[in-house]
Order: structure tokens, then sequence, then C-alpha cells
């Protein structure tokens, strides 16, 4: 089977927006992959629906047709659901994303600590959420701006502009934040006494290189892909051996991808099974990938209709946009079709209260 990807929402390094936090203008990223064994079909589904709602543009662009053509989205949905079409979506709120980096790198770095389990998982969460709901925009801007110019003395101003806010708040949550930062500062200096100035890059992520050598340090295409691929995995049990993996075509980050699909290949021991149930990163066989024109293909044109749609309707729901009737039934629809069991469906990286409300909110 054929897996088609394309991506919404600037596809670019987070840590490269603006003081705002404004991403730019596209707060959310989504990656959409869809599976075919045949296109035939979709594409004469496809052609009888831009003739019946008159959309005359060659290729299909949801930039120019969630506003004006939702009833045709809903149609393309109720297809996939009817036609038991597998689709994989990752949907991430990049701030959400920068407090997951925060938690992983200041709060539980990966050093000096016990392997990874459900209960560390949670704690993760717990303080990931809690950063993304209650620190202020500035603190966010002040992570970013390490990758400016990294150095041990931008961590370790880092630390303390996190322990300076902290211990001005009240709250066990704030105080259990503290605790675990002030222990990571500990880290910190015992690292810093064996590996001098190079200690600052145990207390980043670590970045790729795009094609003119410069680093990419936060990049959502790719955390996004190798668990679309880890998905596609599980759906398949393990057997990728006739999976083709075919993206839009990349012109920046296609290498990155590349490696971040055999970084995915090798991760198999260390992510337990347990804390990743819906995924499947223990790859036996390889898929291949590619990049396509998505001027040329129907599946690529329609893995853009999910990402596009679900980046926008789900930037829509968090800032409170108006939001039609045909755009709610189309996202329900879509949502239905989530499995857990063969992770069909959608994976949304977002603060739980708000992953929670919008699961509630489906009728």
């Amino acid at each position: 089977m054929n897996y088609y990807l394309d991506e919404s929402g600037n596809a670019g390094d987070i840590s490269l927006t603006k003081p705002d936090l404004s991403f730019g203008n596209q707060p959310i990223f989504a990656l959409a992959c869809i599976g075919f064994s045949e296109l035939n079909t979709l594409e004469k589904h496809i052609s009888d629906l831009k003739k019946e709602y008159k959309i005359q543009a060659e290729e299909l662009k949801m930039q120019n047709i969630y506003k004006k053509k939702p009833k045709f989205v809903k149609e393309v949905f109720q297809f996939i659901k009817e036609a038991e079409i597998p689709f994989f979506v990752e949907v991430v709120d990049k701030k959400y994303q920068l407090a997951i980096n925060i938690v992983n790198h200041y709060v539980m770095p990966p050093y000096f600590m016990q392997p990874e389990d459900n209960n560390t998982m949670f704690v993760r969460n717990y303080f990931s959420d809690f950063i993304y709901d209650e620190f202020p925009d500035s603190i966010f801007v002040d992570f970013i701006n390490i990758f400016e110019d990294p150095s041990n003395s931008k961590v370790n101003d880092f630390f303390y502009i996190l322990i300076d806010f902290l211990s001005k708040q009240s709250g066990e949550g704030y105080e259990e934040l503290l605790i675990y930062i002030k222990e990571s500062l500990d880290d910190y200096y015992e690292i810093e006494k064996k590996e001098g100035v190079n200690t600052y890059k145990r207390f980043l992520p670590i970045p790729d290189l795009n094609k003119r050598e410069e680093f990419v340090w936060m990049l959502p295409h790719y955390n996004s892909f190798t668990n679309i691929y880890a998905r596609i995995n599980l759906y398949n049990t393990g057997d990728l051996s006739n999976v083709k993996l075919i993206h839009d075509e990349q012109k920046h980050f296609d290498e990155i991808l590349k490696a971040a699909k055999s970084d995915a290949e090798n991760l198999k021991e260390t992510i337990p099974s347990s804390i990743t149930p819906n995924s499947n990163y223990n790859f036996i066989k390889s898929a291949s990938l590619s990049f396509g024109d998505s001027k040329k293909s129907i599946g690529i044109q329609v893995a853009d209709i999910l990402s596009g749609f679900l980046m926008r309707f789900t930037s829509d729901y968090i800032f409170g946009n108006e939001i039609c009737a045909d755009k709610r039934e189309a996202f329900d629809i879509l949502f239905k079709c989530g499995d857990e069991k063969t992770s069909v469906g959608i994976n949304f990286v977002l603060s739980k209260p708000i992953t929670f409300k919008l699961f509630n909110s489906v009728k």
C-alpha cells in the first residue's frame, strides 16, 4: 500500500519564532498521512465532488477550500469514513511543544534518571501542561533566545530565570517544579565539571542540519513524521515490506525526514512499547520513502486536505474563532474514525485540558 503525506502550518524550526510567539501566524502544525492501495476510485470521487462544488483548480489546496467550501471537505471525509481508508494525523500546538522541550531539558533532563516508564511519562505530561497553562510568554521567549547563540552562560541563565519565577509563586505545582529544576541545576554543575564549555549541549534538543548547514533545533515535522511511521508500523502489524511512503516535495527538509525515518527504525531499544501503546517502534521491515509533486498526486492532495483542515480547525477551536456547522461536522466525522487498536485517526499533541475539552465537544 502507498501512504501519502503532507503537512500544514509552517513546517520550520519553532525556535525561530518572534517574541510574540505568533509562529508566523500558524501556531498549529499538522502532518497527515493517508493510505491507498489504488487511486482510481479516489480520483473519480474527488473529480465528481469538484464538479458538484464548482472547484476548478487543478490542485486541491485547503488554504482556499477551508473558508469557502467546507461542505466539500465534509464530503471528502465522509468518503474516507465509508471506504474505511486508513489515515494518521499528528496535530501539534507549537507553544505546547516548547513547554515539552523545557520539561525534557530543564525539569526532567535525561541524565542521572531512571529509564522511562508510564509514571515518568505522566509526570512529564503533567509538568508540560502546567508550564503551558501557567508560565508567562516571557519565559518561553527566554527559552527560545538560547538558540540564537547557545552557550553554558545562556543555559545557566535560563535555569535561574525559571528558579526566580517559581520562587515568587505559591501552589503545589510551582513548588514541585522548583524542586525538579533545582535538582537539574545540580546535575548541570556536575556535568560541567567533566564537559566544560560543551555542557550546554546536554540541556538543549539535539539539532539537525538543514541544507545550508544551519542548525534546526525544534522541528514539529520531525517528531510527527517518526510517530506516524511508527503508527503505520502498528497498523501493518510490523510488515512494511510492501509499504511506500510518498511525501509532498520538501526542498528544505527532505534529508532531515530521511534521517527521521532512520532514527525511528533504531528507537526500539529506547522506547518501551508500554509507553507508546498506539505506535510500534519495533521495526522489523523498512518502508521506502520518496517525495512527490502534489500537483500530480491526488493522494498527496487528500493528505493536504486532512492536514490543512485539522491545522485550521484546531487553531480556530483553541483561539475561540467562529466555526460553522459544516466544519464542526467534518471534524466529528474524522474524530469518530479513530481506532486506538490500529492507531488510525488523529493524535493531538496539545495540553490535556484543551485536548479533553476538544474531545468532549464531539457530538
